[in-house]
């Protein structure tokens, strides 16, 4: 067992404990164990633990006994096998810890049961809570960008985190009572907001980005959105339970659905089975696509299948002759029929305006009390909020144009001094060193460095506004300085 990893130390420590290079991501989001693979995976040697351990990967290599228990936190890379009566080779890491068991019980093989519980580990002090909500937040979002459904739920348990912990301060004196270990509901919710505002975040930018879609239809389809959450619905003839795990699970990416989600209404009119998807997955138009819901048919029909890729306009007595115009959109079921591209929005628990006023609650709650989000939290779940939706779902996307905008014209007017700046100081190293260059190589040389100049001037922009925002501080820097003296 390693201890937390990032993403790229782990794909590093699979290589060194699996002895190859070709296997590590197959290992890590795969199942290691599966009869597909070329080369059966060896257990780790003592070396390899060695190695680990130089990298400063921290792995714990131990036998469980019967009686014991062990807590693997959320994101560490562990194996385990069954102990046997066999002895293992002398590389093998479990080598001299097997050979003193063996002494213990002798070679008589007992049958042992293993039972995993798995559970989220929250934390204790605030820091620590933010470390871990956004720890698991970010192993979700790694397992949805590899197609592997997590075995957590981080966004819907955290939502009702919060709501918890708002109900417990409304009570008078109930949130200064601590039981024992476990931290009071302050501590708590100062943990969990930076994590929320994540996850809450990311469900306004769907909900923008869908009003953006709503009733056009064009190369994205027809987008609607509902009027009630699922919890409002009627339980007699709405299938399925929001509080329940059923089909809340992206069709696609195998992402959690926690609060927003989108229905596909094709599927729901012709075949009478629900087909959720999440709203990234929409914004890309993975939908378009052929997904046998029929058990035994596969034919590319929409009344059979979802069938999200026909783009052809025909209608009734339609050449294909494979069936009928469709009775919703009147085109034909075999090649022209639209209702699969038809999606409408759907809230799980809450409208986006009763999950805003909870995350606004929760601020107020927490007041001038607020822990800033880790540099971690940021690098692991902040910088994933703008690469999933288009830059139109998000309400500052003008004014960060314009201030682009500003940013270059003023980067353009440095960046052209500080060329000149650099073009004086290579001319005076030429003429020093006037003997190893003649004249005509200096004239090809500036024409090279004008032909440079010209292709390379939109990246000569974004290095340069580097440069003219750190002038733009070290002016303000300085002139606090003279305030101050």
């Amino acid at each position: 067992m390693l201890r937390r990893l990032t993403e790229r130390h782990k794909h590093h420590a699979l290589r060194l404990l699996n002895g190859t290079s070709t296997s590590s991501h197959s290992t890590l989001y795969g199942l290691p164990h599966r009869d597909d693979h070329d080369t059966p995976l060896s257990w780790p040697t003592k070396d390899a633990i060695s190695e680990c351990k130089k990298m400063g990967y921290c792995p714990s290599v131990f036998v469980l006994k019967p009686g014991q228990t062990v807590h693997i936190n959320k994101g560490r890379l562990h194996a385990f096998r069954k102990l046997a009566p066999s002895s293992l080779p002398q590389y093998d890491c479990h080598h001299d810890r097997r050979k003193i068991m063996l002494l213990e019980i002798g070679n008589d093989e007992i049958v042992c049961s293993s039972i995993a519980w798995d559970w989220m580990f929250k934390g204790v002090t605030s820091d620590g809570i933010n470390r871990e909500i956004s720890s698991v937040l970010e192993c979700a979002w790694l397992n949805r960008e590899n197609y592997l459904q997590s075995l957590a739920i981080p966004e819907t348990a955290l939502v009702f985190l919060t709501k918890q912990c708002l109900a417990e301060l409304s009570v008078p004196g109930f949130s200064n009572r601590c039981d024992g270990f476990l931290p009071d509901t302050k501590t708590v919710l100062r943990g969990i907001l930076p994590s929320l505002q994540y996850v809450v975040h990311r469900h306004s930018n769907a909900v923008k980005t869908a009003q953006c879609w709503k009733a056009e239809e064009g190369e994205k389809g027809k987008v609607n959105i509902d009027t009630k959450p699922n919890t409002w619905q009627n339980p007699l003839e709405f299938a399925l339970d929001p509080h329940g795990n059923g089909d809340f699970f992206c069709k696609f990416c195998r992402g959690e659905l926690s609060s927003v989600y989108m229905h596909c209404d094709g599927c729901e009119r012709l075949l009478n089975k629900d087909f959720n998807i999440c709203t990234g997955c929409h914004a890309t138009k993975k939908y378009e696509c052929s997904v046998t819901m029929h058990p035994f048919n596969p034919k590319r029909k929409s009344d059979l299948n979802h069938i999200g890729n026909m783009h052809l306009n025909r209608q009734s007595r339609c050449p294909c002759k494979n069936g009928p115009a469709c009775g919703t959109c009147g085109y034909c079921i075999g090649c022209s029929c639209r209702c699969h591209r038809s999606f409408t929005l759907h809230y799980r628990f809450m409208r986006m305006e009763k999950e805003l006023e909870l995350l606004h609650r929760a601020e107020r709650a927490v007041a001038s009390d607020f822990i800033p989000a880790s540099l971690e939290t940021k690098v692991r779940l902040f910088s994933l909020v703008q690469g999933e939706m288009p830059m139109a779902a998000f309400p500052d996307a003008v004014d960060c144009q314009v201030e682009e905008e500003e940013v270059s014209k003023l980067s353009v007017e440095v960046a052209d001094s500080f060329q000149k700046s650099v073009a004086m100081s290579g001319v005076r190293s030429i003429s020093s060193d006037a003997g190893k260059k003649n004249d005509a190589s200096l004239i090809g040389d500036s024409k090279k460095a004008k032909q440079r100049k010209q292709s390379t001037s939109s990246s000569t922009v974004s290095s340069s506004a580097d440069v003219a925002s750190h002038q733009l501080f070290s002016k303000k820097k300085s002139k606090a300085k003279k305030r101050d003296i």
